[in-house]
């Protein structure tokens, strides 16, 4: 079967490369540069990249990846010069509470569309959990959604009142994570799965969920 390389080399080879987009999807765990000069010959590369959170938080959702690793090869992608970067941020029960600190993350390091036409395709996307409700927003008490919608207005404050395009990209980017609380039912009888599902995780995980986000660790004691 065909691997990435050898498309990517046939492509280039019979001359097809300059009129076609790729798109590649990848969770930062290894570099891109060993492609650049293949890349080049296509008329447009765009890298979805998986960054469900940063330091702890990744580590212990994505078992098995290492935060400055990640961290070095998304920013080599966020800021190429000619690849259009897509960062999918999928909000979960695990990450919320810090969404704001990889919003920070994202923002500090320069990374977004810098105006209504440059680099269209680089951008934050913020989705829901699919298909496993119970590590979704859903699962959230009371108590930790009050405090994760604190953490996002509170965060959202650093970009109120000011005119930048940049700016408002990351005041929208917050409003979306925060509509996606809001428009999600607190679903009590999501709590024990997730709970038991979470201890499973932890049975084979170097972290445990409340060392990570220790909000957490009155529904496990």
């Amino acid at each position: 079967q065909p691997q990435v390389h050898d498309i990517i080399d046939y492509l280039i080879e019979h001359g097809l490369s300059k009129n076609i987009m790729i798109t590649l999807l990848t969770n930062a765990s290894s570099s891109s540069q060993e492609l650049d000069e293949k890349f080049k010959q296509f008329k447009k590369v765009i890298y979805n990249v998986s960054i469900d959170g940063v330091g702890n938080v990744i580590e212990y959702q994505r078992r098995g990846c290492n935060w400055k690793t990640v961290e070095k090869h998304s920013l080599e992608l966020m800021h190429h010069p000619y690849i259009s970067t897509v960062v999918n941020y999928v909000l979960t029960a695990v990450n919320v509470l810090s969404a704001m600190d990889f919003v920070n993350w994202a923002y500090d390091n320069n990374f977004g569309p810098k105006n209504s036409g440059a680099n269209g395709g680089s951008f934050i996307n913020i989705s829901p959990v699919f298909r496993v409700d119970h590590l979704g927003q859903g699962v959230l008490p009371p108590a930790l959604r009050e405090l994760a919608l604190h953490r996002l207005y509170a965060g959202k404050q650093r970009f109120d009142n000011q005119t930048g395009f940049m700016e408002n990209y990351y005041r929208v980017l917050v409003d979306k994570i925060i509509g996606v609380i809001d428009s999600t039912a607190h679903r009590p009888e999501f709590i024990p799965l997730f709970v038991n599902h979470i201890r499973k995780e932890d049975s084979v995980s170097k972290k445990r969920l409340i060392d990570v986000v220790p909000e957490w660790a009155p529904w496990f004691n």
